[in-house]
């Protein structure tokens, strides 16, 4: 969550209550006394599961029914194509597709009134970009979020794990078109290391967030050090 000064913005929302072990956007926004109805824009990285699930109540309602909820254009159309035939077509394994789709189909839908569409790199509002990052889903997009001197990247599902990084043609099975996410796990890696950007990685070992250090190719994710930093 990034509060600008004039907007509150919400990068995607989790899993949502699949899972007991699941869906502590809600519990985490009330512990820093947030209400969901103050949430301006929730900004979707893609439309997975686990960052589009807690958009739903249990009811199927949308939970953050004030705000704009903002996706890529070819993210969009994707998941409002044929998807299943599409994954199928790529060699994906049938069950889990079946289950990812069934997903989009069952939160997409429902938040059409609230969806807005980007389309490639745009600043959302002052502070927060949107950087076109397809491969692990067509629309993918990172989010860039900069204050004076400071900037912090997040990555959604660029890199699964720390050794995506390290071996950016490491391909985990969720990726959807292997070759464009290997070019936008180098191209990320390069900016991020350039630049000495902090990340936030989704699916890394807390906190998730470090820097990418390295050049020409080769690239290590040196983790925050919690206990030392300001």
């Amino acid at each position: 969550m990034v509060e600008t000064g004039m907007q509150t913005v919400l990068i995607d929302t989790g899993l949502g209550a699949f899972h007991p072990f699941t869906g502590s956007v809600l519990e985490n926004l009330k512990r820093i006394e947030i209400d969901p109805a103050d949430i301006d824009i929730v900004l979707l990285t893609h439309a997975h599961p686990d960052h589009i699930g807690g958009t739903l109540d249990q009811e199927g309602e949308s939970i953050f029914s004030n705000a704009k909820i903002l996706m890529s254009q070819s993210e969009w159309e994707f998941w409002n194509s044929d998807p299943l035939v599409a994954l199928k077509s790529a060699g994906k394994d049938e069950p889990h597709s079946a289950a990812v789709v069934w997903y989009a189909e069952q939160c997409l839908p429902k938040l059409q009134k609230q969806i807005q569409t980007v389309d490639g790199q745009m600043e959302i509002v002052p502070g927060i970009e949107t950087l076109p990052a397809p491969g692990h889903t067509p629309g993918h997009q990172v989010i860039h979020i900069f204050s004076a001197e400071e900037a912090l990247m997040v990555t959604g599902d660029v890199f699964l794990q720390p050794l995506h990084v390290e071996h950016p043609k490491w391909c985990p099975a969720v990726d959807i078109n292997p070759d464009s996410a290997i070019k936008t796990r180098v191209r990320i890696a390069g900016q991020a290391a350039h630049s000495n950007t902090l990340v936030a990685c989704f699916h890394f070992p807390f906190p998730g967030l470090g820097h990418i250090v390295g050049s020409k190719g080769k690239y290590q994710f040196k983790s925050l050090d919690m206990n030392t930093s300001k």
